[in-house]
């Protein structure tokens, strides 16, 4: 099922880069208690866990990261292509979280684990965390058809969001697009109209010579 959404983006011809992204983007059943949570915060009981831990990042704490990067390499799918942790896309999700989503955004995706760790106790009588990768990837499989089939669920629409950001993040990446041109310049948010203007002036200057 998922390496053939990651088809479909191909057939698409998806070509936007990851700054035109950004625009686009404006943007308790499961254990805790030995890997840092958050910088300077509580930290997560892995013991028990059958998934990779990642560490906390900028902005979701070590569970967040480490539910939300195994859910994008199962929805990227196993085969010969990059995975999405090769292609970084929940280490770029967790910037982009960190610096330029909004306020309602960052409170949905932050209940992601929480929404796919109920699930999985509904459907399999553990915690996510606590799944083998078979377990896993059937639990998720029934995840992703459930909140296809009733977008107005909250937790639903909050899984589908975090898809088309996964999908859209690995199809923009070098590691997955063939087509990738990295495009020069630089990119500096919340500039006023005479802060642009004034950057106009100095590079024509500087272009003048």
């Amino acid at each position: 099922m998922f390496p053939a959404d990651r088809t479909i983006y191909k057939l698409m011809n998806f070509q936007a880069t990851r700054r035109s992204f950004l625009r686009v983007c404006g943007v308790g059943s499961i254990p805790f208690g030995l890997a840092a949570c958050a910088p300077g915060e509580v930290v997560c009981e892995v013991g028990n866990w059958a998934l990779p831990v990642k560490p906390a990042g900028v902005f979701f704490d070590c569970l967040q990261m480490s539910v939300m990067s195994d859910a994008a390499n199962l929805i990227v799918g196993d085969g010969d292509w990059p995975t999405a942790d090769d292609a970084h896309v929940v280490t770029y999700l967790d910037q982009i979280f960190g610096e330029w989503a909004g306020p309602d955004l960052k409170v949905r995706m932050s209940r992601l684990a929480e929404h796919l760790g109920n699930f999985a106790v509904q459907q399999q009588g553990r915690a996510y965390v606590q799944l083998n990768q078979e377990q896993r990837l059937q639990t998720l499989r029934q995840y992703d058809a459930a909140a296809f089939a009733d977008r107005k669920d909250e937790a639903n629409a909050t899984y589908i969001e975090f898809k088309t950001l996964v999908l859209k993040i690995y199809n923009t990446s070098a590691e997955a697009n063939r087509d990738f041109v990295l495009v020069p310049g630089e990119y500096i948010g919340n500039l006023s109209a005479s802060e642009h203007l004034e950057l106009v002036r100095a590079k024509a200057l500087e272009f003048a010579g």
